[in-house]
Parts: structure tokens; sequence; C-alpha cells
């Protein structure tokens, strides 16, 4: 696994899984993770021998949504840039050219 901050990835032949690693915080996403989900994905997509994407959280839960105290906490352009991520990755994964699994522990 290579480490990059809170998210970390995982390569295997034609598989590249993303974890999301923050269980304490049930894996709300922050700035910065939203910022390496959105490079991830959009890097994958234009990788022809990626067949498959995971994407995961570690814990109990896969992501609570965004981290609302660092939102809260940071400046309103801090938000609107989070936003702005977290609405890309949403129409990304929506519109996505590969075949995408998400998992949760029940």
């Amino acid at each position: 696994m290579a480490p990059t901050s809170q998210v970390l990835t995982k390569h295997s032949s034609n598989v590249r899984t993303i974890i999301l690693s923050r269980p304490q915080q049930l894996n709300a996403l922050t700035l910065e993770m939203a910022s390496q989900l959105l490079e991830l994905l959009i890097a994958y997509e234009r990788v022809p021998s990626v067949k498959l994407v995971i994407l995961k959280g570690e814990g109990r839960a896969f992501c609570a949504g965004g981290d609302v105290a660092a939102l809260a906490n940071g400046s309103w352009k801090q938000g609107a840039v989070f936003f702005s991520r977290a609405y890309t990755i949403d129409y990304l994964v929506a519109t996505y050219a590969k075949t995408q699994v998400r998992l949760s522990k029940p």
C-alpha cells in the first residue's frame, strides 16, 4: 500500500483500490482527501490497463460525507473549494468510464 495522507491506494494488475483512512471520523472527507480522491479517480480513468476501481473505507463506515467540523472552522473559500471538488467527484462517479465498486461493512 502506498500511503497518501488519509487516502491509501493499492494496485494489483488491472485493479486499483482507494481506501479512505480516517476511521475515527467515519472517513468523513476533508478538503485534502477530496482533492486526492478526485486526482486518483481522474488518473485511473485515463489508464487503459485499469479495468476496475474499488473504493472502501477503513473501520466501520465507507464515508460519512464531508467533515462538517473542518468546514465550519475553515474559511468560506475553503468550503467553496471543498464543495466544488465534492460535487465534481459525484459527477465523475456517476459518469465514470470504468467499472467501480464501493464497499462498506454491514
